[in-house]
């Protein structure tokens, strides 16, 4: 396909720093494509407020590719084309890395420092071929039908293996790569880590040979495209997202269990070939075991790409879960069709990596299942720790989602009032799951509170209360996730600091509950925490039989035992006992052990026996949901507390 800046196609995409950066990726596909238009034609695709960041980075795009060509652009000539842009194109050129670097220890490559795709096996469009240079008959024993594609690091050809009767891409290295030890380093690393994965969802390589003067990696031809460009032109459904990066995980698995880590996984490096699988390519950064040690300080990757721990250049630190944190930047990209972290330029996107959390998936698309969400961040947590240990684990998640045929469903007496009610559920085509966690108890797999602070408009996940989090401030937001392992019935009740109770949504206590297989509220933003300071609570009460509504329910059970609780621990009711977390250590089961205050004299002089007592709101939390299970005797009750405070004083 021929990229055109004048198509509609064009206008779909989104304001701001995102569109920017898909102008540029499809004005880097048109002049691969041979359609090299000027930027000056580009300029109009966006308001006239971002035409300066958009020029900024359109020439720094053109200059890597003519320089790639063997041209030589200088800043006079794009002050001369961009008259009332001069500084613009100053900085895009004091921020155009050196053609050749020189210094391995401080400069990354062309594709480090751009984010282009250099990948061998980019076989979508024709490459960036100089006119004037003949194309050869034949490179080795390969005779060569035409050229694949161009980079920083060398060119590729569409070759033909006549013994073996199959078609192969051909990857020479440029001469100049040869001048430093750095790019033939890379070129020679780059085929014997590919060389050592032989796994359908890796492009396979045959063999690295010398031939007088070139260099060259033999290796799988992959008829298609890459996940870039078929990101900007065809709509990748939740379902397609779900099980392709499934697969990619498990080729990234493969991997990392030879000692392989990718270090450079983006779209622009997964081919997908005609039936639609993936095939990760571009081995040139990656890092193995054996040879780790060596890379101290280095930073290399594509930047929105880099995990925190590449942007802090511990490449001798960094093990798979680096890679995991990329492929949660492409969840994220291919399920909210923006980047997480959009910075106008390399040092806003690094600042991002290492200082900001991505607004949460479903902020952005609310019908982005919870699951996903809780799959994308995972894999975006900045603590290594927080994140998945392996691939694998990422690539069963997945699966998970993608083999459970769902409808998803707003909650309404019909469609029609879904945005009012603001809840989901799912219903599946099939028994429940029967993975490992169905082995415990109870029908509630999991029921959670995840807190979001919203700051100057910008959303920050702070985790899961009584795992994350241990406190709540006034104003904060909040969304309550449940998963069943059966279809339940179920209230959803809040019972705020002021002592006040609703059911969520407040509108459906005239309706009946639905069976549910999962439970989410709310769908659209979050609830937000307006009701005070003191302890905050959410109680569900599911059922296998059908339940009244939920007035009806009210009026049979008369008032709640509840009321304004000061602020203490966060708390939970896992249908049993309650628990307190507390922040820094293992939750203790104070339904059962009580702390004792310190022993005090008694009248005589001597100590009084130590007094048990209860850690504050645990007995409320206690009382409450055992009423809530007397009122439910077939029911199931679940709840968590957390503390809401006072906002700082600005």
């Amino acid at each position: 396909m021929n990229y055109d800046p004048n198509h509609d196609e064009l206008e779909a995409f989104p304001t701001g720093a995102y569109r920017v950066d898909q102008l540029c990726t499809a004005f880097e596909l048109a002049w691969k494509s041979g359609k090299r238009g000027p930027i000056e034609e580009w300029l109009p695709r966006v308001p006239a407020a971002e035409r300066p960041r958009l020029l900024h980075e359109l020439i720094l795009v053109e200059v890597e590719l003519r320089r790639a060509m063997g041209d030589s652009p200088q800043a006079v000539e794009y002050q001369q084309r961009f008259p009332e842009h001069v500084e613009v194109v100053k900085d895009a050129f004091d921020a155009t890395p050196p053609l050749r670097p020189t210094d391995p220890s401080t400069t990354a490559t062309v594709i480090a420092e751009i984010g282009q795709d250099t990948s061998a096996g980019d076989f979508s469009t024709a490459g960036l071929v100089d006119k004037s240079e003949p194309l050869p008959e034949a490179i080795g024993r390969y005779p060569i039908r035409r050229v694949l594609g161009n980079g920083a690091f060398g060119r590729v050809y569409l070759g033909v293996d006549s013994r073996l009767d199959r078609l192969v891409a051909i990857k020479v290295a440029l001469a100049s790569q040869f001048e430093t030890p750095i790019g033939r380093e890379r070129f020679l690393r780059e085929a014997r880590n590919a060389a050592q994965l032989d796994h359908p969802g890796i492009v396979r390589v045959y063999d690295v040979e010398e031939n007088g003067d070139l260099l060259y990696i033999v290796q799988h031809f992959i008829d298609g495209q890459n996940m870039a460009a078929c990101a900007v032109h065809e709509h990748w459904s939740l379902d397609r997202i779900v099980r392709c990066i499934s697969d990619v995980a498990r080729a990234v698995a493969f991997a990392h269990q030879q000692g392989i880590f990718h270090c450079d996984l983006k779209p622009a490096n997964i081919l997908i070939d005609r039936q639609g699988h993936p095939h990760i390519a571009d081995f040139g950064l990656a890092i193995d075991e054996s040879s780790q040690r060596t890379r101290r300080g280095e930073r290399a990757g594509t930047p929105r790409y880099m995990s925190p721990e590449q942007v802090r250049g511990e490449a001798d630190r960094l093990d798979g879960r680096s890679d995991i944190w990329s492929l949660g930047v492409i969840l994220y990209e291919l399920a909210t069709g923006r980047p997480p972290f959009d910075g106008a330029n390399r040092d806003e996107v690094f600042d991002e990596i290492l200082n900001r959390e991505p607004k949460p998936p479903r902020m952005i698309d609310d019908k982005i299942p919870a699951e996903l969400e809780r799959i994308i961040l995972r894999c975006l947590s900045k603590p290594v720790g927080g994140r998945y240990s392996t691939a694998l684990e990422v690539a069963r998640d997945l699966q998970k989602l993608g083999r459970r045929p769902r409808t998803w469903w707003w909650i309404a007496a019909a469609a029609v009032l879904v945005v009012a009610i603001g809840i989901v559920w799912r219903t599946w085509n099939h028994p429940a799951d029967t993975s490992l966690e169905s082995d415990l108890s109870g029908p509630i797999e999991s029921f959670r509170v995840v807190h979001i602070r919203e700051q100057a408009e910008e959303y920050e996940q702070l985790g899961e209360i009584g795992v994350d989090s241990s406190a709540a401030r006034e104003n904060d937001l909040v969304r309550i996730v449940a998963r069943f392992r059966e279809p339940l019935y179920c209230y959803l009740i809040a019972f705020n600091p002021d002592g006040s109770d609703q059911l969520c949504p407040r509108n459906m206590e005239d309706s009946k509950p639905q069976r549910l297989t999962a439970l989410e509220y709310p769908v659209s933003k979050a609830y937000q925490l307006t009701d005070g300071t003191g302890l905050q609570a959410f109680a569900i009460v599911a059922s296998r039989e059908p339940l009244p509504t939920y007035r009806e329910w009210r009026q049979q059970s008369g008032p709640m035992p509840w009321q304004h609780v000061e602020a203490g621990g966060v708390i939970r009711f896992d249908g049993r006992s309650a628990e307190e977390t507390v922040p820094g250590k293992h939750q203790v089961s104070v339904s059962r052990k009580r702390q004792r205050k310190p022993a005090t004299r008694g009248p005589s002089g001597g100590a009084s026996r130590g007094q048990e007592v209860e850690l504050k709101g645990v007995k409320p939390i206690e009382q409450l949901c055992g009423f809530l299970s007397e009122q439910s005797p077939s029911s199931e009750v679940q709840a968590v507390a957390f503390p809401v405070v006072a906002k700082p004083a600005q």
